[in-house]
């Protein structure tokens, strides 16, 4: 199992002051040497901020690009991976969406994403109706319509998800989070074991070990380096090889192509064994199925076999929603509208986090196959809506 990320919530200065980024990258090169002693693969450290907050939501689109691409050089040369601006919520001005196409076509490890929900609330209709024009103007913004990779729509998603671009700080004090990537062991198991059930007890025994030694370590250092940590979203998360992916997991379990007759059985079992873990968890803590990273879902959309309504209705036993999902670059606003509000409709009547990251390819008709161009993803056919 390797650790996907490592990700501090930090407040950031306006202007933006180089020592307040330096320290945190100082900090999360320590953490991940730390647990690179203990045995673990890092890939990534990221900081996750609040910029959308307060009196800067008055702040012009002249006065916040140049911060936000100063904010990325600085990154950049403290070896930061990706930064996230944090969460825009129902409410703001509506020129503070109009930010949205032009931060993420003027960077390139800048990511954030829109609120679509209230506590309590079911969808506002505002706030989706932003951000599906958000994401359809990146599409048209930035080469291939790759930027939405670093764009995305969260449902009743609390502070401190240590993925992006779901990941946002509350403006509390700093703190830190880890997240995973498990696809390797999930795949493994589902291999090895005689049946769901079996594969569901082996899957707990062996990511709880391993869990554990994170957890020890990030103890340790909360308590040298004196900030919280707040938790592992252990989510089960594929990587791009076909012996990373959930989806052929999945598939194996319940004897047939994803959507058979036992595919949510299965997931639920899988969610529930890793509910059983006793690690102190945040996110999601649930199953990816972002079909542009996983090697099984990506072959199930080159063979027509994938669908929209198919990924919700895992998401309803699972999470995190509709991840890295490609699509026919001339869908329109309305019915990526349509989508965002399917999403926060579940989300609500389920009481569960999800997401959207949706990625309109341009110049590409259902069935055709995206050239994204991104190294840690597959392009694939792209799904009808």
């Amino acid at each position: 199992m390797k650790v996907r990320t490592i990700t501090t919530f930090s407040n950031l200065s306006y202007p933006a002051k180089p020592e307040e980024l330096e320290n945190v990258a100082s900090f999360n090169k320590r953490a991940k040497q730390l647990l690179e002693d203990r045995g673990f693969e890092v890939q990534e450290t990221r900081i996750a901020t609040n910029f959308f907050e307060g009196a800067r939501l008055n702040l012009s689109y002249e006065d916040v690009l140049p911060w936000v691409i100063n904010i990325q050089s600085i990154c950049d040369s403290c070896g930061i991976d990706f930064i996230s601006l944090g969460a825009i919520k129902p409410g703001v001005r509506a020129s503070v969406y109009e930010l949205i196409p032009e931060i993420i076509s003027e960077t390139e490890t800048v990511s954030l994403c829109v609120s679509l929900t209230l506590p309590g609330r079911g969808p506002v209709a505002h706030a989706v109706k932003e951000a599906a024009s958000a994401i359809k103007r990146i599409s048209e913004r930035t080469e291939r319509g790759a930027g939405n990779f670093r764009f995305g729509a969260v449902a009743n998603c609390l502070p401190s998800v240590p993925f992006f671009p779901s990941g946002y700080h509350d403006g509390g004090h700093p703190h830190f989070s880890v997240g995973f990537e498990s696809g390797g062991s999930v795949y493994a198991v589902a291999h090895e074991a005689p049946n769901a059930e079996a594969a569901a007890a082996l899957l707990l025994g062996e990511m709880e070990f391993e869990l554990e030694k994170v957890e020890a370590a990030c103890g340790e250092l909360s308590r040298s380096e004196r900030i919280d940590f707040t938790g592992a979203d252990i989510s089960l998360n594929p990587g791009i090889l076909e012996t990373e992916s959930v989806c052929l997991a999945v598939e194996k379990l319940a004897g047939g192509r994803l959507g058979c007759s036992g595919t949510l059985r299965v997931v639920a079992m899988l969610v529930d064994a890793l509910g059983k873990a006793e690690i102190s968890r945040c996110g999601y803590s649930g199953i990816f199925l972002p079909v542009l990273e996983d090697y099984g879902l990506a072959e199930r959309a080159n063979e027509g076999k994938m669908s929209l309504a198919l990924l919700l209705a895992i998401s309803a036993v699972c999470g995190a929603g509709l991840d890295a999902i490609p699509l026919p670059g001339d869908i329109s606003v309305k019915k990526l509208e349509a989508i965002l509000f399917d999403v926060a409709a579940l989300s609500s009547r389920a009481g569960k986090p999800l997401s959207a990251r949706l990625l309109p390819a341009p110049g590409k008709e259902a069935g055709e196959k995206t050239e994204f161009g991104i190294p840690f993803l597959i392009d694939c056919a792209t799904i009808a809506p």
